[in-house]
């Protein structure tokens, strides 16, 4: 049985969480060049695996909740999780966080694939209509000049295909009633473990500064897998994934608070178009889920 669904509360969820992935994004870009890539993944999943560690010790006082059943599709979500943060944070050293951003969030094209692939969902081609017109506006945002087709930009790509994963993978977990606590400490569990030995070894004192970006950059990761890990219980993975275009809207003010990069009429069309394809999405995708609480039943 899985839970019921709450389509608002997972609208906001995942807002949230692509606000806190733009948040990250944009320090992350403020740091580039005084600390490494890998020093960031390490010390952000520490902070968060130490958090979520207490929540663990507080809530749960026994040793075998965690324990799982599901440890493959845990690691799934965890290692794809990691891959998108990298290849994030490297790509942000060559290209503009728009441009990072809008190429990392091409999750939703690959979803509806992953799910005829593997659970063998049919796709729905309604959905499109709303996926599509959030594309377009992407499109019109970012107005695409030359300097976006290079290498580089395949880099974030892997994180959009990382993105379509960690939808399935989480849906997958909460219909099968995995805890959140148990999810989120065995994310920043491997994350942990995995960049470890590139932290120590790439590892520089931060100044002061840099100290407080790196408290922050931990907080935002924290607060956007945790959202992203409760949205995905109350809302399916089609309806929500178009939502993540709403990260090009949150790179756009970053860009403009930070870097004095004014958005042109162009972007504020594609602003519209990403509101009015997410909201077309998610009706079409609420109406055809609204006989079955169990979409994977």
């Amino acid at each position: 049985m899985s839970h019921r669904k709450n389509l608002p509360l997972a609208v906001l969820l995942t807002l949230l969480s692509f606000f806190s992935m733009s948040s990250l994004s944009a320090l992350v870009k403020l740091i580039d060049g005084r600390v490494n890539s890998f020093q960031i993944l390490y010390l952000q999943n520490l902070f968060c695996l130490i958090l979520i560690f207490f929540f663990c010790l507080v809530k749960q006082k026994k040793a075998s909740f965690f324990k799982t059943d599901y440890i493959g599709l845990i690691l799934l979500r965890s290692v794809t999780a990691l891959t998108a943060y990298f290849f994030v944070f490297i790509s942000l050293k060559y290209l503009s966080l728009v441009d990072v951003t809008l190429l990392s969030i091409t999750g939703p094209f690959f979803i509806p694939f992953l799910l005829l692939l593997f659970l063998q969902e049919p796709i729905d081609h309604r959905l499109w209509w709303g996926i599509s017109l959030g594309f377009a506006g992407v499109v019109f945002i970012l107005n695409p000049g030359s300097t976006i087709f290079q290498w580089h930009a395949f880099l974030p790509l892997i994180s959009g295909l990382s993105m379509a994963a960690i939808f399935i993978s989480l849906k997958r977990l909460h219909h099968y009633q995995e805890p959140m606590i148990r999810i989120l400490f065995y994310l920043f569990l491997v994350g942990t473990l995995f960049t470890l030995p590139f932290g120590i070894y790439y590892w520089q004192n931060p100044s002061f500064t840099d100290g407080v970006y790196l408290v922050l950059i931990a907080i935002s990761g924290f607060l956007s897998q945790t959202a992203i890990t409760l949205g995905l219980r109350y809302g399916s993975p089609k309806a929500l994934a178009p939502l993540c275009y709403s990260s090009v809207v949150f790179a756009m003010f970053f860009d403009w608070f930070i870097w004095n990069d004014i958005p042109s009429w162009t972007a504020f069309i594609g602003m519209l178009l990403v509101i009015v394809g997410g909201i077309i999405a998610l009706l079409i995708e609420n109406r055809s889920t609204r006989v079955s609480e169990d979409e994977f039943k």
